[in-house]
């Protein structure tokens, strides 16, 4: 095998394998904001799986923004 395809290959699986690992987690996103619709920094937001019980917790940031990576599906 030529040094090109070898290449070609070994990025081919390696694109393939994070794929195949990003199909089983999730990610959710959101803002938090208060009644007159201001973003709420430092709030606890807890993501819980109804079905296992499962929790994770995040703090937004100074935005209101909160990000909950790697939840499985």
């Amino acid at each position: 095998m030529s040094f090109a395809i070898t290449i070609r290959l070994a990025f081919a699986l390696f694109g393939l394998a994070a794929i195949v690992c990003a199909q089983d987690r999730g990610t959710i996103t959101g803002t938090i904001t208060d009644p007159g619709n201001a973003n709420v920094p430092d709030a606890r937001v807890t993501v819980k799986n109804a079905a296992t019980g499962l929790t994770q917790a995040v703090t937004t940031g100074s935005d209101g923004i909160y990000t909950v990576p790697y939840l499985p599906v």
